[in-house]
């Protein structure tokens, strides 16, 4: 155990046992709920995903709380961070940015006009980057935020299971969330596809953001292992 590490109290425990019950019961649940909605009232269901609806503004908080938490992690050294200050700070800035641009740089809430190129370059007329790139490139960014993020918090907790990767992971300080959130991660993929009333991807961008809050929530009590670097 080195300097900066401490040993888990009962409270410590209990608290990881809690994170990880809940955050495994959370993803399943939601989609319960939200399709016992879509079938016995339709309209709920597609107000809750409209622009401006719960789901929009939970995403934003989720995304919010955990990029101020990572940037906690990185700024304050947190225990076990292996070098990975810098990862976190990244994290944070990544989480903030998708929290704005989710509320479009909060247009809709001070009822400021679009400037001019968005209106030009945005495929929707919004202030945000994302509408930009996908205008520009053609490519749906729902389907490249959904391959990215299934990628690092689905995919990669099981690659590392190899030495090789595992190693390479820790080479490059990249902090993998565990495996008890790849379920989760590979939920919110799926609901990405858009069905079945293409209004799905916003139930993906919310549990998205919920797994990567409950990521940030773990390496606030819990430090790696010896036995696998890469791991947070």
């Amino acid at each position: 155990m080195t300097a900066t590490e401490r040993p888990r109290d009962r409270r410590d425990e209990q608290r990881l046992v809690w994170l990880r019950r809940t955050a495994v019961g959370s993803f399943p649940v939601v989609v319960a709920i939200m399709a016992g909605v879509l079938w016995f009232d339709r309209p709920t269901y597609l107000r809750l995903l409209r622009e401006d609806g719960v789901a929009e503004w939970l995403t934003f908080a989720f995304l919010l709380a955990a990029a101020a938490g990572a940037a906690n992690i990185a700024l304050r050294q947190h225990r076990g961070l292996a070098g990975r200050d810098w990862f976190f700070l990244g994290f944070a800035a990544v989480c903030l940015l998708g929290a704005l641009e989710e509320i479009s740089w909060g247009q809709r809430i001070f009822g400021f006009a679009s400037p001019e190129f968005f209106l030009e370059h945005s495929s929707q007329g919004e202030t945000n980057v994302h509408n930009v790139a996908q205008r520009w490139t053609g490519l749906k960014t729902k389907h490249v935020t959904g391959i990215v993020l299934f990628l690092y918090g689905a995919a990669l907790p099981l690659a590392v299971r190899f030495k090789r990767i595992d190693l390479l992971i820790h080479k490059l300080r990249i902090a993998v969330p565990p495996g008890w959130l790849v379920p989760g991660f590979a939920i919110a993929a799926l609901m990405m596809f858009d069905k079945p009333t293409r209004a799905e991807e916003e139930i993906g961008e919310m549990l998205f953001s919920l797994a990567l809050l409950f990521f940030v929530a773990l390496i606030s009590y819990e430090r790696p292992t010896a036995r696998s670097p890469s791991r947070a």
